[in-house]
């Protein structure tokens, strides 16, 4: 017996060595996979967000027509708004353009605000289009929206899609 005893006695254990370039692998593909997934989860509660938006606006928009409540504050004068075929252009064009890209609103005052009487707005800028890809040709200025909502409800973005001038142009009583 002590003869197979000195014979694992002379046999080392050598120490597996990890190849590390297997751990970066998983490493990356952790990250990439983890990328995708927060950035898909950012893009579905951005569009939620967006949606929240225009619940909102439908919900005030429905007050405003039950007690005639709207209004349309631009360079300094106030008119009451009909919701009539020109403020649904309004309202769908809001939809139909999309979220355009979150941010902040300029640093002035807005240059139209709609009111709808139950503590809601929505404000209004003209801004120059900068750092959008594929601008319209000879577009030069979008819109940048912020809403104010009656029960503390917050949403601003801008957008390539709609410009202030075309708005009131829908908006504005002949």
């Amino acid at each position: 017996m002590s003869k197979g005893k000195d014979m694992y006695a002379r046999v080392r254990r050598e120490g597996k060595k990890r190849d590390w370039r297997l751990w970066l692998a998983i490493g990356l593909v952790a990250v990439v996979l983890g990328g995708g997934v927060l950035g898909a989860v950012w893009s579905v509660r951005y569009q939620y967000d967006y949606k929240d938006f225009i619940d909102w606006l439908a919900r005030d928009t429905i007050y405003a027509r039950k007690f005639g409540t709207l209004t349309l504050e631009t360079g300094g004068e106030t008119y009451p708004l009909e919701l009539n075929e020109g403020y649904e252009k309004f309202r769908v064009a809001l939809a139909v353009d999309g979220g355009g890209r979150l941010g902040s609103p300029p640093d002035r005052d807005p240059d139209a605000v709609i009111d709808y009487g139950n503590g809601s707005r929505l404000e209004l800028w003209d801004i120059p289009l900068t750092g959008y890809q594929n601008i319209p040709d000879g577009k030069m200025n979008g819109l940048f929206i912020q809403y104010h909502g009656r029960l503390g409800e917050q949403y601003a973005y801008d957008t390539k899609g709609l410009d202030l001038a075309r708005c009131l142009n829908w908006l504005l009583p002949e």
